[in-house]
Formats: structure tokens, sequence, C-alpha cells
């Protein structure tokens, strides 16, 4: 299983510690999930994560498959479309709250207003977007979560 540590857990400062060293070293390997109905605006994520060096899981379009693929992996962090073919990605977004996964929001509609309150504390990037405004929200979520092997060697489930 990914994460099972033979060994006794190490305190959350050792992991946060770990964590951060790896962040600075500006490692590769990040895990992010893509929540994104649209085929060209999620194939244009998907390369541009991975030229960040991200490992990327998506671009997926259906709730449920999203839903499966939060169930089964473990991510450093997401970014989900707001609406996934007129469904709301809200129950995804649960998921990863309790995963402690953070995520980004992004929505092609001018007024978020009104939206559920986990929705509306993410980071939000607004559609259309460019390479460096994704670049950027995703240094600015992720950054600190970038795995390394000091990370991966504390990391528990």
């Amino acid at each position: 299983m990914r994460g099972f540590l033979s060994g006794p857990v190490r305190p959350e400062s050792e992991k946060m510690a770990a964590m951060n060293q790896c962040a600075m070293e500006g490692r590769p390997g990040m895990r992010v999930l893509v929540a994104e109905d649209n085929f060209l605006i999620g194939e244009f994520v998907r390369q541009i994560l991975t030229d960040m060096g991200c490992s990327v899981t998506g671009p997926i379009g259906d709730l449920n498959e999203l839903l499966e693929a939060i169930r089964l992996d473990l991510f450093d962090g997401a970014l989900l479309d707001l609406d996934l073919d007129g469904v709301s990605v809200l129950p995804a977004a649960n998921a990863l709250a309790e995963h402690g996964t953070p995520f980004i929001v992004a929505s092609g509609r001018g007024n978020l207003t009104g939206l559920p309150a986990l929705l509306a504390r993410a980071p939000q990037l607004a559609k259309p977007y460019n390479a460096g405004a994704l670049e950027q929200a995703v240094s600015r979520t992720f950054g600190s979560r970038a795995p390394c092997e000091a990370a991966q060697a504390v990391k528990s489930i």
C-alpha cells in the first residue's frame, strides 16, 4: 500500500520539515488530480503540470470517476473544474478535504457568489487562464507539498 510504513510513525513536525526541505529543493513528482470535462482544457492542464514535473491523474470529466480516483489514491493537490458536465464537484471537494488534500477551483463563470463555503474558500482560477497563471496557482497552493524521498519516507496513511 502506498504510504505504508514498516517502522514507527514519525511526529508531524518531522513530516512537515521533510516536506518543506523537498519543496525548497524543487523536487518533481507532485501528484496532482485534474477534474475537467473539456478535452482541450484538460489536455492543456495535463501538459503544463507534466512540464512542471508533476505526476498527473486525469483529466477526469465524470464525477463518479473522480470520486473513485480520490477513494483509490492519494494526491498532493487537485485542480477541480467547478462543474463537470453541469454536475457540481462539491462531493469531490468534500472527499479531498477529508483527506487533507488542497485543491484549486477553476471556473468560466464570471460570478462565483453563492458557492458552498468549501468551494468559496478554495483558491480560484478564472477561465480562460494561461500557463503562467496555472503554474503560479499550483506553486502557491501545493508548493510546500512537493514530494521527495525524505517526505515519502515519513508519509503515513
